[in-house]
């Protein structure tokens, strides 16, 4: 088991990597973006309870550590940004579930 100390350091250096704003964006896009047709129903609300959901603070706080540093804007290949992704996903889930 890791100190919560290293693993927050790990995702500090994530969030300074290069591109890493573009995975940024795309968790907030897809934990918060509600898409229904039509009329709105519970089932479209539905994703926005999920417990593989990055709640309000967690994204905050991957923005605070990427405003941290300079950020780099490069477009990283989509198998970056999707390691990125998976790579944020495996910190704050060892964060919180020791």
């Amino acid at each position: 088991m890791r100190k919560e100390q290293d693993i927050f350091d790990d995702l500090a250096k994530l969030c300074s990597s290069p591109g890493y704003v573009h995975a940024i964006a795309y968790l907030c896009l897809r934990d918060t973006m509600v898409a229904y047709a039509d009329e709105m129903k519970a089932k479209d609300l539905q994703h926005l309870f999920s417990m593989t959901r990055l709640v309000r603070t967690e994204i905050s706080t991957l923005i605070g550590l990427l405003i941290k540093g300079e950020i780099d804007y490069t477009s990283p290949a989509p198998s970056v940004v999707q390691e990125y992704i998976k790579r944020t996903e495996a910190l704050l889930e060892e964060m919180h579930h020791p």
